[in-house]
């Protein structure tokens, strides 16, 4: 009896393997877009929106994001990653600035990043 509980137990992780298998991997747009915002602290960005629902495949992910920038300027980028994680970016459209700032005023602290890729 002990060998037929083997043998389902067994078939049945298999079977749930092969399900989870079939499965998409995707990544929620906004986890991707505070990572960004993160890595690109330096470079003025005010805001940054991408795709809602990026698919993960064996070779990577090919995604857009919306960028502001602090001096009203738009862009689209779209951003390739590979296997191992590394983006590149290739500018889609852009826009000009508007003439608004939107940097904090001089002396002023932005709160930092948590860190949290969930945004917890």
């Amino acid at each position: 009896m002990s060998t037929l509980a083997t043998l389902a137990f067994i078939a049945a992780a298999a079977a749930a393997g092969g399900y989870l298998a079939q499965r998409d991997t995707v990544v929620d747009g906004r986890v991707m877009a505070a990572d960004l915002m993160g890595r690109l602290a330096n470079k003025q960005i005010s805001g940054m929106e991408c795709d809602r629902h990026i698919p993960i495949t064996a070779t990577g992910a090919v995604f857009q994001c919306a960028v502001t920038g602090t001096d009203g300027s738009m862009a689209t980028v779209e951003y390739t990653m590979n296997r191992a994680g590394s983006l590149a970016g290739r500018l889609i459209d852009s826009t000009g600035p508007t003439g608004r700032s939107e940097s904090p005023p001089s002396g002023a602290r932005e709160a930092p990043l948590s860190g949290d890729p969930w945004g917890n």
